[in-house]
């Protein structure tokens, strides 16, 4: 998926009562094998920012987890755990 694809996904109005919100990120890993993981990022007024927190979060964690293709299938809002 390519960022312009995220940032318009992240343009959806959200109404959030909380500090953070839980977004899921899906992807496929270095396997081939559909994956996702979830970061919390504060409930940012500016979708922007909140997409740019997002792909910082998710290309650290690429990089901590060793994973070298970031192809994202998706992201969504998702529950806390």
């Amino acid at each position: 998926m390519k960022a312009k694809n995220i940032i318009e996904i992240a343009e959806k109005k959200v109404v959030c009562e909380d500090d953070y919100i839980s977004y899921n990120i899906g992807f496929v890993n270095d396997e081939g094998k559909d994956d996702e993981t979830q970061f919390d990022i504060p409930a940012y007024k500016n979708q922007s920012k909140a997409i740019e927190e997002l792909m910082s979060l998710f290309n650290d964690f690429c990089k901590e987890n060793n994973i070298k293709e970031r192809r994202i299938t998706h992201i969504e809002i998702g529950e806390e755990d």
